[in-house]
């Protein structure tokens, strides 16, 4: 017997730590041996039962729960006395009137048991409990403070709420700690002088010797107690408290400079009242670091007790030193330490807890109530386990009673447990749930079956469980009492808690059609239910759905996303497409849109998309805005930077756009803009002195200059047409876009509209009229000029290559501005408006105004100017041939820029800008077809450009080529469709923008140069190296001919020989050679030997002709025999003769009249 003892009690502090499930598999064969052993050891009913009728262990059943998992009940008992012996009361009835199995674990503290109730797996391990389980195997827990950790209580049923235990009740007393004195001296002290020291007044002083009863310190052994260093006196705020309480500063030292208690003899503090006699006090014996130390040093101070505090070393003197020692003590109930002095408490003041909170410790302790739980499922799985667990209840006797006799008899917990239950059946008989007596939210469970029941007709097995999901409890009234059923939820209701009275109906946007159901089933999408309590969904309209599941009214059927109801909110739900421009959630309506308020939240507010525009009046009919930062979109009739207006496009009467807001017009931009208009004039009347220069066959450095200025001028205004096609540009790209517009007479971002109106139409005519008012004005001046002196009239010749000249300059402009009036651009709603006045609509009144301005000036001066110019362009080496003078120089505006030979190319080059613009305009709304017939023009120009290398100046071939490229790049960029959101594009862009205006000033920066060396150091164009960059010098090609000259002369080399080479040469090498033979007999060799040219086609026919021609005048023997003999006709020799040889030395008669004057 005493081996298995040893193993059961070594098993049964193994048993305290681990989890029941790791008990169970570690070792459930010796749980049972151990238990079978004290059964037969120590209980001594028959069959090892603590009562005789008692459930034998066969019969006892697990919990069940959810998840199908079985478990016995577990019981967490504390480690302290009452703790163990209430438990095992509650033990024994749980298993032998309850019938279910059980099984214990325990911790040191009230705190371990919560963790363990709330399903931790290691609820003693204060580093890691391991919690967070959704199951627990411990299920009761006695004789729980629950106030002594009120904080950690609260904190663990927020942070596990779904798994936390609850405080069924208290266990019929409360703990109660204080001053205790024994019951011997209390009766001594009573019988001699009628003293009632369990009352504090009674120790007073003043009125009584209270000492007298007790021994004084003489009787402790100093090795017994702990040194005043070591306990609570040396704590700073607990004296602090003291001394303002009392104003003791004999009870408290400061020599240190902290503030402690003084100790008397290094292990007492006497009360004021007896200080002065240390053998008057009575000894008050404390454990640990003295508990509550201030309030027995308040309390003394205050009501005159003469106490000596004490402190006990250890744990073992302070349980023997008040046995040995008449002395008060420190103590709590219910605990067995000091049951045999059967000690009393010394009563005071009530608790007073605001006064305590204050530092005030005057009042009494506060009784704790002591509690009992039970887990979160303990209810469902053992409803009557439960209902015994609230009826538990004792006393304090009755707690101190079973202590006592465990004390006395050395019995085991069990032992004195079962004791106590036979001798007061009265009691717990009370406690104990009829097992077939439901009450509501349970129903009647067959054990064996595992089923619920409906009716009692076989009471054994049954017993009480709560109705699980799906059922709820019905009252069922029997002959043998009232008991409770568990019964199916019927369809239109669920129950998904479970232990329910009822079932609750479906909600409105729910349903179920199945019986016993947990939850409803939500509305599918494009259904709802607007009712309680259904079994089905209802349909929404035609072409209206609802946002998701689960919706609960009609109202909640919306228009389908993309679609919007246009019917009034009283009315049935009519769903419409929504426009482009316009975004229609799920469940638009035009009143949301009007008022920028959705019922359901901003995230299904319909609403126009930036860069798109309606009116209130008519708020789906949507426009396009013709640039996105106008109209920010949002709500009808919204526009940004104060514009005002269809597709916000203009500001108010009044005012003009500065940047991107709306501003007042101001005297500052009148007289800007007539200060531009006479610029302009005076411009004009300049260009006829700078436009006319002499022709010569290798530009100048000054000529270069001043070409370069045209061509960058028209490289500008491709990139501006460029920047017209209604292409989405990247905000940084797009106003470098709209800054170049102004080379194309965009001048509305300059506030034209406050110099001239705010009708688009009259700013319109004033742009068209620009152009003519421009030709008036020249042959304003060429007449005002016959008034001044000979010398000063303007030539009419030169006057008319003036106006081409500004025509060719403006040509792209002119273009441009002619086909704004048709440049028209499809909305959603499929009407047009104006690409540059989008404010205009096309087709009306004003738009057809501005197309007749538009069409007379493409009419009369686009087309007819193309249609002179392409006709000079091919008459041009006619007249020169015939000597036909004016008309030549009436149209050196086409051929000064280029080399003879490629005197044409004036005309591609005036072509291509109309034509870029024209795509713009018959493509407005094509992007991919502007895109490629734009990049089409500008790769013909590019190809045609680098075949005929046309500009006299090498370095503005390069040039121009080299900007072709470029303009090609932006041109093709734009068809990109990410083009807006991708950072390469934007990045791009700006780069290839800013390439060409690096290669401007490049291209300007060595031009300047080289004038420079040609007015300073006198350095001839033919020898500029930068003029003639990549050029091969005449003087190279002179020695390489004159050698070549000579090889064949020397080795008389035959046609036949050369036909041979020439057939082994590709055709591209003998085009070279052909036209370097044809520029020879043109230009160097004496043509009036009779040699026969051979036939070459006829654009190469009329140049050598012309040179014929030319060279033939100037070889004449006798110059003056073949030249009229008037000044003119000497002036017009001496222009041919300088043209085609500048170095010729002129002859003495042609002297006279070279001045300055004729020259220019």
């Amino acid at each position: 017997h005493e081996f298995w003892l040893q193993r059961c009690s070594i098993f049964m502090q193994f048993s305290r730590g681990p989890a029941p499930h790791v008990l169970m598999k570690r070792g459930l064969p010796v749980i049972w041996s151990c238990i079978a052993l004290l059964q037969t050891q120590f209980l001594p009913a028959a069959g090892g039962l603590c009562f005789s009728d008692g459930i034998p262990e066969s019969q006892r059943i697990n919990l069940t729960n959810d998840d199908g998992e079985s478990y016995p009940v577990g019981i967490w008992v504390p480690t302290w006395a009452a703790a163990v012996a209430t438990s095992a009361v509650m033990e024994i009835l749980v298993a032998e009137k309850l019938g279910f199995l059980t099984v214990t674990g325990g911790g040191s503290s009230s705190l371990d048991g919560f963790f363990a109730m709330a399903g931790c797996e290691t609820p003693t391990e204060i580093a890691d409990r391991k919690c967070g389980r959704k199951k627990t195997y411990y299920h009761l827990h006695l004789e729980g403070w629950t106030d002594g950790y009120r904080a950690q209580w609260s904190q663990l049923q927020e942070d596990y709420p779904d798994t936390a235990a609850e405080i069924v009740g208290s266990m019929g007393y409360q703990g109660l700690t204080g001053q205790y004195i024994s019951r011997e001296v209390i009766e001594t002290a009573y019988a001699q002088e009628g003293l009632p020291l369990q009352f504090y007044r009674a120790h007073n002083v003043s009125w009584s010797n209270p000492a007298k009863y007790f021994d004084n310190i003489s009787a402790f052994k100093a090795t017994s107690l702990k040194r005043c260093n070591e306990t609570r006196l040396m704590e700073t705020k607990a004296m602090e408290d003291y001394l303002w309480v009392t104003g003791d500063w004999d009870g408290v030292d400061n020599t240190s400079g902290k503030l402690v208690g003084r100790c008397f003899s290094e292990h007492f503090w006497f009360a004021p009242s007896c200080r002065a006699d240390p053998l008057a006090c009575y000894p008050y014996i404390n454990a640990g670091p003295g508990y509550e130390y201030e309030h027995w040093m308040q309390k003394s101070t205050m009501f005159n007790i003469p106490l000596v505090i004490v402190v006990a070393k250890l744990w073992s003197d302070f349980t023997t030193l008040p046995t040995q020692v008449k002395s008060s003590f420190y103590w709590w109930q219910p605990d067995p330490t000091f049951l045999s002095l059967d000690a009393v408490r010394t009563l005071f003041e009530p608790f007073d807890r605001a006064a305590q909170g204050r530092g005030i410790l005057l009042t009494d302790f506060e009784a704790i109530s002591v509690d009992k739980y039970a887990s979160f499922d303990l209810k469902s799985l053992a409803p009557t386990v439960y209902e015994l667990l609230s009826a538990f209840s004792l006393d304090l006797n009755l707690v101190n009673e079973l202590m006592t006799d465990q004390m006395d008899s050395g019995d085991t917990p069990d032992v004195v447990a079962c004791r106590w239950l036979k001798a007061n059946k009265a009691i717990w008989e009370q406690w104990l749930p009829d097992p077939t007596e439901c009450y509501p939210q349970f129903g009647l469970y067959n054990e064996k079956t595992k089923e619920f029941v409906e009716d009692r007709e076989d009471p054994s097995r049954l017993t009480c469980r709560a109705c699980k999901s799906g059922f709820y409890s019905s009252r069922l009234k029997e002959s043998s009492g009232v008991t409770h059923v568990c019964k199916p939820c019927p369809p239109g209701t669920a129950q998904p808690s479970g232990a329910s009275l009822d079932c609750q109906p479906c909600p409105k946007g729910e349903y179920q059609d199945l019986t016993a159901s947990k939850s409803c089933k939500r509305c599918d999408q494009g259904t709802y239910q607007d009712t309680q309590g259904n079994s089905q969904c209802k349909e929404c309209p035609a072409d209206t759905t609802t946002l998701g599941l689960g919706s609960a009214a009609l109202m909640e059927c919306g228009c389908k996303a993309g679609r919007i109801n246009i019917a009034n909110e009283s009315e049935a739900v009519v769903c419409t497409p929504c426009e482009e421009g316009l975004s229609c959630p799920f469940s638009s309506s035009v009143q949301s849109l009007k008022t920028g308020q959705a019922p359901l939240g901003p995230d299904y507010q319909p609403a126009l998309h930036p860069g798109f525009y309606s009116t209130m009046n008519a708020p789906l009919v949507v426009f396009k805005c013709i640039e996105e930062g106008f109209c920010p979109g949002g709500t009808p009739e919204v526009c940004s930077g104060g514009r005002v207006g269809q597709n916000c496009a203009v500001c108010p009467p009044g005012e003009t756009l500065y940047g991107n807001e709306c501003a007042t017009c101001n005297n500052s931009t009148i007289f800007f803009w007539w200060f531009v208009v006479i610029w302009a004039l005076c411009g004009c009347t300049c260009a006829y002195y700078t436009t006319n220069p002499r022709v010569n066959a290798i530009a100048s450095a000054r000529q270069t200059g001043g070409i370069s200025v045209g061509l960058a001028i028209k490289w500008l205004q491709t990139v501006a047409i460029i920047g017209m096609m209604t292409v989405t540009w990247p905000p940084s790209v797009a106003g470098h876009f709209t800054t170049l517009q102004v080379f194309l007479l965009d001048v509305d971002a300059f506030s034209f509209s406050c110099f001239v109106s705010e009708q688009a139409s009259f700013r319109y005519i004033m742009k068209v009229s620009c152009f003519p008012l421009a030709i008036l004005w020249m042959i304003g001046n060429f007449f005002f000029s016959r008034f001044l002196p000979q010398r000063l009239q303007w030539q009419w010749t030169k006057t008319t290559n003036t106006i081409g000249n500004l025509i060719q300059v403006g040509f792209a402009v002119m273009t441009t501005v002619a086909l704004e009036s048709m440049m028209c651009y499809v909305h959603p709603n499929e009407s047009y408006s104006l690409v540059k006045y989008s404010s205009v609509t096309c087709g009306e009144g004003e738009q057809v105004t501005m197309m007749v301005a538009g069409v007379s000036l493409l009419v009369i001066f686009v087309i007819g100017f193309l249609a002179i110019v392409t006709y000079a362009t091919f008459a041009l080496p006619s007249w020169s041939s015939r000597m036909l003078r004016e008309r030549v120089q009436s149209f050196n505006f086409l051929t000064y820029r280029f080399r003879l030979d490629k005197w044409w190319f004036g005309l591609p080059l005036l072509l291509r800008g109309p034509l870029m613009s024209l795509v713009v305009t018959c493509a407005t709304d094509f992007v991919d077809v502007q895109v490629c017939l734009i990049v089409l023009v500008l790769t013909g120009y590019a190809l045609i450009q680098a075949t005929a290398r046309p500009w006299k100046a090498p370095i503005l071939n390069w040039m121009d080529l080299f900007v072709s490229i470029l303009l090609i790049q932006i041109a093709a960029l734009s068809g990109l469709k990410n083009l807006k959101v991708s950072s390469f594009s934007e990045f791009y862009s700006q780069s290839l923008l800013v390439l060409l205006v690096c290669t401007v000033c490049t291209m300007w920066f060595f031009l300047a140069i080289a004038l420079v060396l040609e007015l300073f150091y006198g350095l001839k164009a033919k020898d500029s190296a930068i003029l003639r960059v990549f050029e091969s010098r005449g003087q190279d090609l002179g020695e390489m001919l004159v050698a070549i000259a000579r090889a064949l002369q020397q080795e008389e080399v035959s046609q036949a020989t050369l036909q041979r080479v020439f057939d082994r040469m590709n055709n591209h090498d003998l085009s070279r050679l052909e036209t370097s033979l044809e520029l020879l007999l043109t230009e160097f060799m004496d043509l009036n030997t009779g040699l026969q040219v051979p036939s070459m086609n006829s654009t190469r026919w009329r140049i050598q002709e012309r040179a014929i021609r030319r060279a033939s005048v100037l070889a004449t023997d006798t110059v003056g025999a073949a030249l009229p003999e008037d000044s003119e006709s000497k002036i017009d020799t001496l222009d041919i003769m300088l043209e085609l040889d500048p170095d010729l030395p002129v002859p003495d008669e042609y002297k006279p009249i070279q001045d300055a004057e004729c020259l220019r």
